[in-house]
């Protein structure tokens, strides 16, 4: 198929890079930023263009991937495109499919359920990807676009990829936060965050095979009070961090009292 991708950030860019290693031929790119969009571009043997109007009339479908709050200005700015009839797509976990309704009579979503960083390589046949279409055929064209670069596609609908985002916002995005906590508290005492590589490791290693809380371990598990007590008390002088461990270890607590 014929594609242009607006937007160069991280989606975009293994976006454009899984299309075009999969015999996909991206016409065009576009981004706000015209350095941004020449630099991804040039990886992909593709056209830089500064404006939308600049869209090619040959082709076949349009990947927004750019901010959930971009998608909307986008979108008012492609409101000539009815008369090429393209497929619009949109990447993002959380907004619905109905966004792209008034601009186009073919449209679906295409999202990357990975952490993305464009200057980090990713085997993108790992990386799952979900599909929603307004129509079947629609549909069709847009598993055959996902199923050309990745071996995980999942036909969901939108209530399903919100619930799916939030779910990878706490396995990735909280869980990462928490990385950092935990890099600062050894830190402040002199200690590597080295040590607890193999632990994020095994831990990661055990979900792999069994439900996340058949393997749950911790004193907030075994509901040791004077444990979580001293945790707390050490956390006396970090507030955020304290109540951060109240919270979760009262939920662990009561998940395991159940």
């Amino acid at each position: 198929m014929l594609f242009t991708i607006i937007g160069s950030g991280n989606v975009a860019t293994h976006v454009a890079m899984a299309l075009t290693q999969n015999k996909h031929q991206i016409l065009q790119v576009y981004s706000r930023n015209f350095n941004n969009a020449q630099t991804l571009a040039s990886k992909i043997n593709a056209k830089a263009i500064s404006s939308l109007s600049q869209i090619h009339q040959n082709v076949e479908a349009i990947i927004l991937a750019v901010s959930d709050d971009a998608v909307s200005v986008v979108l008012k700015e492609l409101s000539f495109i009815h008369s090429h009839n393209p497929i619009i797509i949109h990447t993002s976990g959380t907004l619905p499919i109905t966004v792209l309704s008034a601009t186009a009579s073919n449209y679906g979503v295409l999202y990357p359920l990975q952490t993305l960083s464009k200057n980090v390589e990713i085997n993108f046949l790992n990386v799952p990807i979900v599909v929603e279409a307004n129509n079947p055929e629609t549909q069709q064209t847009l598993l055959q676009i996902a199923n050309s670069i990745s071996n995980m596609v999942y036909t969901i609908n939108s209530h399903q990829r919100k619930t799916l985002h939030i779910a990878a916002v706490f396995a990735c995005n909280f869980t990462n936060y928490f990385y950092a906590i935990a890099d600062d508290l050894l830190q402040q005492n002199q200690l590597s965050f080295e040590m607890l590589k193999p632990l994020i490791k095994e831990t990661a290693n055990k979900i792999q095979t069994h439900a996340p809380e058949n393997v749950q371990t911790g004193p907030a598990q075994r509901n040791d009070k004077k444990i979580m007590e001293a945790h707390l008390s050490t956390l006396s002088q970090q507030p955020n961090y304290q109540l951060l461990y109240k919270l979760i270890s009262e939920g662990i607590v009561a998940k395991h009292k159940k």
